[in-house]
């Protein structure tokens, strides 16, 4: 017999877990935009290694997080305009620079 959770959870978490579940979207992410994020991971990974830099450093820089910059360079992160001007700041690039080709 399965039994339902609403049994198990008072009912101010029952309301909020409801309320989440009918309000959280699990993000999509086009093909193209995913292309996109590890071209740009990838150049950022490209000008750290040109400056010479540890990803550990560079994220010291930009007070990250080791872990997520590891995830910006992999591409599994899409970050926001002002990291992205934290890293090209670190860098000593344009933002620009970075998400050319």
């Amino acid at each position: 017999m399965i039994v339902p959770l609403h049994h198990f959870v008072c009912p101010g978490i029952q309301a909020w877990l409801h309320h989440s579940m009918q309000h959280t979207k699990v993000p999509f992410v086009p093909m193209e935009n995913t292309r996109f994020l590890k071209e740009l991971g990838a150049k950022i990974k490209e000008f750290r290694l040109k400056k010479g830099i540890s990803q550990t450093q560079l994220a010291f820089l930009c007070e990250f997080e080791k872990a997520s910059m590891s995830r910006i360079e992999s591409g599994f992160t899409n970050i926001t305009v002002l990291n992205l001007k934290k890293i090209s700041d670190a860098l000593e690039v344009g933002v620009m620079d970075l998400m050319c080709s």
